[in-house]
Order: C-alpha cells, then sequence, then structure tokens
C-alpha cells in the first residue's frame, strides 16, 4: 500500500500555486546608465532563474508612456543569458528619477530603483554582487558587475 503524502508537501504544493509570482522576485532591474558621454541610456535586468519576460515593462517617474516593453519570446536565466539589456534612449533623468520593472498585467512593480544626484558621467548605479546590493560601478552592460562601490547617492 502507497505511504500518504506528508502534510509539508502539501502545504509546499499549495503555496507554490497559489503564489507563482515569487518567480517574478528573481528577476531584478540590475544595473543602468543613466548619464553617458556616448550612446543611449540603458537597463540591465538580471535572473538567477529561467524565466519567460515576453510583455514586461519597464517604465520611469513621472511619463504617460512606457519606456521600453519587452519583446516576444524573450527569456533570461542560467540556460540563455542572465542578463538582458535594454537601450531607452534618453529616458532616464540625469539628476533623478525612479525605474520600474513590471509584468505584463502592470499592478505593483516586479522591482524599481529610484536615484538622485547621479552626476558623474560613464558610472553606472549597478548591484554587486549580481541582483543583491546596490551601489556605483563601472559599467557592464551585459555582464557580471564588477568594481563597485557602496553606498551610492
Amino acid at each position: 500500500m502507497p505511504k500518504p503524502a506528508p502534510l509539508g508537501f502539501f502545504i509546499f504544493a499549495s503555496f507554490f500555486f497559489l503564489f507563482p509570482s515569487i518567480a517574478n522576485a528573481q528577476v531584478v532591474i540590475n544595473e543602468f546608465l543613466p548619464n553617458h558621454s556616448s550612446g543611449v541610456d540603458w537597463v540591465e535586468l538580471y535572473s538567477s532563474i529561467d524565466i519567460e519576460i515576453s510583455g514586461w515593462i519597464l517604465d520611469d517617474d513621472g511619463t504617460t508612456t512606457d519606456m521600453a516593453v519587452i519583446l516576444p519570446d524573450t527569456f533570461i536565466g542560467p540556460s540563455t543569458n542572465n542578463f538582458y539589456t535594454i537601450d531607452v534612449g534618453t529616458r532616464l533623468n540625469q539628476d533623478t528619477d525612479t525605474v520600474y520593472l513590471y509584468l505584463p498585467t502592470r499592478g505593483n512593480p516586479v522591482d524599481s530603483r529610484s536615484y538622485s544626484t547621479n552626476s558623474e558621467t560613464d558610472i553606472s548605479l549597478g548591484r554587486f554582487p549580481d541582483g543583491q546590493v546596490w551601489g556605483t560601478c563601472t559599467p557592464t552592460k551585459n555582464s557580471t558587475n564588477s568594481n563597485c562601490s557602496f553606498p551610492i547617492p
């Protein structure tokens, strides 16, 4: 006769299926460059798990239009690339702004980061190690953050 599943399994399974957005917390804004000497502003996302991010939305503070909508069939994570970078033109203010990451359904942001007084050219705001603590960094677009200092402005 098969042994009944333990109560802990049912609690875990119920929690996992009732709250699937926990995986969303694994996708974070990892780095962005609001003040550059050449090129465009960009925002880098990071994920430690494999997940599709098609239709997710990047936005900034005080605007009525989305900064970017992620293209269909876009995946992020260890089996493809832990990083996904979006060029956003000149949408990030050099002195103060907030970057938001939303699911396609909007609602509350999956992640956000406010900043003020980033007057240094070619210095990014990034998490080090990737996905963790915010600092000011030498830009590492679409690769592991390094050469960061703390705290950030």
